[in-house]
């Protein structure tokens, strides 16, 4: 194996597997390491979780779907508060999709 083939020391990401980004994306929004409001720019988390634009890109479209972020028409995404009555539609939802 040459030097040239080794990967960096930073965490793996979506290189080879979209649904990870989507799982560092979610986990700081829901940590609150991205705040609420906040403006997420492609480029910008591509280069934090070392990976391309398009696993971002359909990470933000699966964190769309289930409410953590929010897409505006020539604004892009920006993270959803997550309050009382979040936490309560989350919960419910998974008690209707567990048994």
């Amino acid at each position: 194996m040459t030097e040239s083939s080794a990967t960096p020391s930073l965490p793996e990401t979506a290189n080879d597997q979209p649904g990870t980004v989507y799982e560092l994306i979610r986990e700081d929004i829901i940590s609150g390491r991205l705040e609420p409001s906040a403006r997420l720019k492609v480029a910008d988390l591509a280069a934090t979780y070392n990976t391309s634009t398009n696993p971002v890109r359909e990470a933000l479209q699966q964190l769309r779907g289930e409410g953590f972020v929010m897409m505006e028409a020539n604004r892009g995404a920006r993270v959803v508060a997550i309050d009382e009555d979040f936490v309560r539609d989350i919960i419910e939802i998974e008690m209707l999709i567990e048994p």
